[in-house]
């Protein structure tokens, strides 16, 4: 009897294992084909900085283009733009830097909320496979922004750093 109970728990063991603790499971916002360009579609965004940052991370591939977006959010009036060939750097663990190039000006969009005024930028810009392939391979450490002549540097968690290797490993995949 003891025998048997061996053997199930062992086909349970070796059936179950291999799909649940090496496969990695991919969960984009976005994986379709395009129905006009008939091109594949992935995107993936992940939160980067603190809590009061409310910053965001997109990165994502149509066809054979990769490239990035960002959601910026600040307290206060800021009425300069980002400009074309502004750099935001993203620092890897592996001390690797990728440049996030703004590839058009990006004119600042002003909200109230409640008794506070928030400006809010969205760059983008493109990316080549040897800066996706860097994000897939060590996760992001640091970031650094200039806006409005501020150096920003939201502080990445190691979650935040590992989701966006993550997100970077799914676009890669065929």
């Amino acid at each position: 009897m003891k025998c048997r109970y061996y053997l199930i728990i062992a086909l349970f063991v070796a059936f179950f294992s291999p799909a649940s603790v090496h496969a990695q499971k991919c969960k984009l916002d976005v994986d379709e084909l395009d129905q006009f360009t008939k091109e594949h579609v992935k995107a993936g965004t992940s939160k980067v900085g603190g809590m009061m940052w409310h910053w965001k991370l997109t990165l994502k591939k149509s066809g054979n283009t990769y490239g990035w977006e960002m959601r910026i959010v600040l307290s206060g009036h800021i009425p300069q733009p980002i400009k074309k060939g502004d750099i935001i750097y993203c620092k890897l663990k592996n001390d690797e830097v990728v440049q996030l190039i703004a590839d058009n000006d990006y004119a600042p969009v002003h909200a109230v909320n409640g008794s506070a005024i928030v400006t809010q930028f969205v760059p983008k810009g493109s990316l080549d496979e040897a800066a996706m392939k860097a994000f897939s391979k060590s996760p992001m450490s640091e970031l650094r922004a200039t806006v409005s002549g501020n150096k920003l540097e939201p502080k990445i968690s190691g979650k935040q750093g590992k989701s966006i290797q993550s997100i970077a490993k799914c676009i890669l995949e065929p």
